[in-house]
């Protein structure tokens, strides 16, 4: 028994495994314009539902857009680095509060590559995208206003607020057809997941391996490493999928190939073992004693456990159970 107990837990196997997304359709594969339609015409209640079902995606943080020039320098550069760069983003300063137009100042003197060439335009950015030194101003200033000098750890800024968004909600109206479209497009994945699943299986079941019926129908194939039985049937790739880890260990060498789909959270997924391989007699022989030890306390906890079960039993039935001590194994 310790032997059977030792080959089963240091068994490894290699699989391969098709996945197929339900939620999110093959890149270039888009819902069509009439499914959308459909969605909005016949089915609006669904959609209502998914917006109320997820306020938060709906919901515009307060925004704020703003240009800045950038000297670059490191934050924990030479004094003389940090001198020389304070001089130029002081003589940018200057040229901006003499009138300069700030977006050919930025375009002339920032060393921001991503803002650069457009005058050092950012855009609308929430909260949390740039480094707290940086925003706190730009969100603090009024439009138009623009800063002193402001140190971070990419450099020297001036900033230039140039306008603010309130925080709002979108509505239903102005969501509809993007949830529509969303929609469309899990429906669109949900079948093509289930049709190509389908198409599969029949091939495996035709005789077939996992591996030709997926080249056949240019399906992505993923190989594992070795894998081992565990409690929570960890798969790489796949997360948690106690069935799916099960029925590999368990498949029969003749039929490598399952002639079934499994579900992992959104993926249909199909399976095929590839290579098997147990302990060698050294490594049964290293691991036996401590088996053994395992083994024979949990057949001792065993029966001690079914004696005092069928103990109290006997006992409450004779009525000479004074004290029923099972009802304080949880305290």
């Amino acid at each position: 028994e310790a032997r059977a107990s030792i080959r089963s837990r240091l068994e490894e196997l290699r699989i391969a495994t098709v996945t197929l997304d339900q939620e999110k359709a093959p890149p270039g594969v888009e819902p069509d314009d009439e499914a959308v339609e459909t969605l909005l015409r016949e089915e609006s209640d669904r959609v209502h539902r998914f917006y109320d079902e997820h306020p938060d995606r709906y919901h515009v943080p307060e925004r704020v857009r703003a240009r800045h020039v950038l000297v670059r320098v490191e934050k924990d550069a030479a004094e003389e680095k940090v001198a020389e760069a304070r001089k130029r983003i002081d003589a940018a300063l200057a040229r901006l509060e003499a009138g300069e137009d700030f977006a050919k100042v930025a375009a002339e003197l920032s060393e921001d590559p991503g803002s650069k060439d457009r005058g050092g335009d950012l855009g609308f950015f929430p909260r949390g995208q740039m480094v707290p030194a940086f925003e706190d101003v730009a969100f603090q200033q009024k439009d138009g206003e623009t800063s002193a000098v402001v140190r971070t750890d990419f450099g020297f800024h001036v900033i230039r607020t140039e306008g603010h968004e309130a925080a709002k909600d979108r509505s239903f109206d102005e969501a509809a057809r993007e949830i529509a479209e969303e929609l469309a497009g899990a429906d669109r994945a949900r079948a093509l997941a289930r049709e190509t699943s389908d198409r599969l299986i029949e091939a495996v079941r035709a005789g077939k391996s996992l591996e030709e019926a997926a080249r056949e129908r240019s399906v992505a194939l993923n190989r594992s490493d070795w894998l081992r039985r565990s409690p929570e049937g960890i798969v790489p790739g796949l997360g948690a999928a106690p069935q799916v880890l099960t029925s590999a260990f368990a498949a029969s060498p003749d039929a490598p190939s399952l002639d079934r789909v499994f579900e992992v959270g959104s993926n249909l997924v199909m399976v095929q073992v590839l290579e098997r391989r147990g302990p060698t007699e050294e490594d049964i022989a290293r691991e036996l004693p401590a088996e053994r030890t395992k083994l024979l306390t949990a057949r001792r906890n065993q029966l001690r456990s079914e004696w005092l079960g069928e103990a109290r039993t006997r006992l409450a039935r004779q009525g000479d159970l004074v004290v029923d001590l099972s009802v304080l194994e949880g305290a």
